[in-house]
């Protein structure tokens, strides 16, 4: 069980300067070989330079701070979270710039507010698609956050065809990183009301931020 109050420790983590993917190299936790082994394709995929597989917090924690090839990003499976995973996370990010990327279909918020403490960079339900799980870890190497399980994946149960067609004409622009004044410019409108429509889709879908609809964006197109 993860207990309620809040926990102690700084986990400021070291600014670092953003790499290509192709220099990442990824450690994937989870103690089920055939998920690792997907895991592992879909990063290669993504651009991940090489990532292996190990099964246990324990040996992945020895194996970071051994310090050999120290890994870029972690993979963390969350399948049953615990207080030995919040700690594993703290200990990760504790004086390193290793990214941590959870995968949990359900947290609740007490849990989501310990994975956030803890130091976590990014948590996805293991239920996206490839295309918005790559996208994610595009994200990550521009040195993003965010939380997408699957409550946020079915936002108010949405979907794109459910916005009008500027909306979903902003929505584009945003999942190719492009600013307010960007888009405005692209569509010939003020960026006040390029705001104005980003704000209405965000409350509407229960979004904190640009990031978290960016994702949702990308999961709704790709299926």
């Amino acid at each position: 069980m993860i207990p309620r109050t809040r926990p102690s420790w700084d986990t400021q983590s070291p600014k670092h300067t953003p790499v290509a993917a192709s220099e990442w190299t990824a450690i994937i936790v989870t103690p089920l070989s055939l998920y690792g082994e997907i895991l592992t394709s879909l990063s290669s995929e993504a651009g991940v330079g090489s990532a292996r597989i190990i099964t246990t917090l324990d040996a992945a924690l020895s194996a970071i701070r051994r310090g050999d090839n120290c890994p870029t990003i972690v993979i963390l499976d969350g399948s049953r979270w615990s207080w030995r995973h919040i700690r594993f996370i703290a200990d990760v990010k504790r004086s390193r710039s290793t990214k941590v990327l959870a995968l949990a279909r359900s947290v609740s918020s007490h849990s989501a507010n310990y994975l956030t403490c803890a130091g976590a960079d990014c948590i996805l339900s293991p239920c996206i698609s490839k295309a918005a799980f790559q996208h994610c870890l595009e994200l990550l190497l521009m040195g993003e956050r965010f939380f997408l399980t699957e409550q946020t994946i079915d936002a108010d149960g949405l979907s794109l065809s459910d916005l009008t067609d500027r909306e979903r004409e902003i929505l584009s622009f945003l999942t190719k990183g492009f600013s307010d004044k960007q888009i405005a410019r692209e569509l010939l409108i003020s960026v006040g009301t390029v705001r104005i429509h980003v704000h209405n889709i965000r409350r509407r879908l229960g979004l904190r931020n640009r990031t978290q609809l960016a994702t949702w964006a990308v999961v709704r197109s790709s299926g």
